[in-house]
Formats: structure tokens, sequence, C-alpha cells
């Protein structure tokens, strides 16, 4: 098996496991059309030069919906529809090292029978990205990079709306990816998977002692969850 096909085998694989949420059909599609257009390019671009400045960003979708077991009985909470933009600007300091500055733009919401949340968040921070070129037009990178966030939880009930909480984010950890460059000025990448630590402060409002509520939740390891895929289109100048 070629450098090329270990790595399509390796996303696969990584898609494969998301199909344990059937709302990866359409990521399986998008990804299906990037493959077949790695045939279609016969000049070698993958290869990035000192100097070069990279403008764009991602986007990521997804709904997500959990169950309650009570007893015999199985419940669906509502869902929680996600969306979130990424845009950033990078500097190759040396061939194939790019160095840069990403924001991230989300917003999620649920909506119940009487009640509405929406959880609206920004965040910033560096990044560091090698690429490592396969072949014509295709390169396989990593990038690691850490972010500062803050979001807040707005709840809307009838007519009235107040804010329910606030959070804080940290995250430090490493991606890996692939770029599939169709022309010399521009790139499409495709992330999926994420390791590194993620640490969330959050304040939320008690209703019934009208307290606010502070927790702390932090994480270390592997995911894998529809989240972590997205999708990116770069310019090189």
């Amino acid at each position: 098996m070629n450098a090329v096909s270990t790595l399509w085998f390796f996303f696969l694989l990584i898609l494969q496991y998301q199909t344990l949420n059937k709302r990866i059909d359409m990521k399986k599609v998008l990804f299906a059309a990037l493959v077949a257009c790695m045939g279609l390019s016969s000049s070698a671009y993958a290869q990035f030069q000192q100097g070069t400045i990279a403008v764009g960003g991602g986007v990521s979708m997804a709904s997500e919906r959990s169950k309650v077991e009570s007893g015999n009985t199985t419940e669906k909470d509502d869902p929680i529809n996600s969306f979130s933009l990424t845009p950033g600007i990078g500097y190759f300091i040396a061939s194939d090292l790019e160095v840069g500055l990403r924001f991230g733009l989300g917003r999620a919401s649920q909506k119940g029978d009487d009640e509405k949340w929406v959880y609206s968040a920004f965040s910033a921070g560096p990044y560091v990205r090698k690429y490592f070129s396969l072949g014509e037009s295709i390169a396989l990178f990593g990038e690691g990079g850490l972010s500062f966030g803050s979001g807040k939880i707005k709840e809307t009930a009838g007519n009235t709306s107040r804010e329910y909480g606030k959070s804080s984010t940290f995250a430090l950890g490493i991606t890996p990816g692939f770029m599939f460059k169709p022309s010399e000025r521009i790139g499409i990448d495709l992330t999926a998977g994420y390791f590194g630590y993620r640490s969330t402060k959050s304040e939320t409002y008690n209703n019934w002692t009208e307290n606010e509520i502070t927790e702390t939740d932090s994480e270390f390891g592997l995911s894998l969850d529809l989240s972590s895929v997205q999708l990116g289109v770069r310019l090189f100048f």
C-alpha cells in the first residue's frame, strides 16, 4: 500500500467510526467528492514555500440527541443543533511550516416545548501547522494549537428572554488532517479528530434557589465526535 492509499484508508477509518451517528452521511458525501477530485490534478502544488501567506477558514455543523433511560422506558432529549466557523490567517516561516492566528465563532441551540436555549461563543488563539507532501497536489498535516474562549447562554420562554449562564474555555491539543490543492493558490482541507486537553468553567443561574452555580469541567484524551470533523478552504498568496 503506497503513502496516498494509506492516508485515504486512515481517514476513511475515522469517518467510518462516525457512522454510529447517522448524521455523518453528508460528511461522507463531501469526503467522497474530495477523494474523487484528487485524481483530476496533474501539477505538483503540494509544497509550500517560505514567505507564503494563507487566509481561510473551516466550517462544522452537527445535530445531536441524547437518550435518557428510566426502567424499561427510553426517552430522547430535544436535539442540540450546532454550527461553528473558524477563520484565520497564517504565514510560512519555513517550507511547509505555517504559524498563524485563528478565531472561532460558534452557536448551539436546543428547543423544548415552552423554552429555547441558545449558546453563542467566541475563541481565539495561535496555531502551528506542519505539512508533509505525499505527491501531486496532496499533503498530510499535523496542527497544534491553543485557544481561549468565552460564551453565554440565553434562555427564552414565551416573550421573555434572559441570560441563563456564561462560560470560559481553554484548549490545547493537536489535530490531524490533509489538504488537496486543485490549483497553486487554492487549498481544500479536511480535519478529523482532536487529541489534547480542554477545560470549561461555567456559571449558570438556578431558578429554584436564585443563586449562581459555578462548575469546572476538564478532559484529556482523543475526541472523534462529529464536531471534530471540519471542512475548510484556504487561499495562498
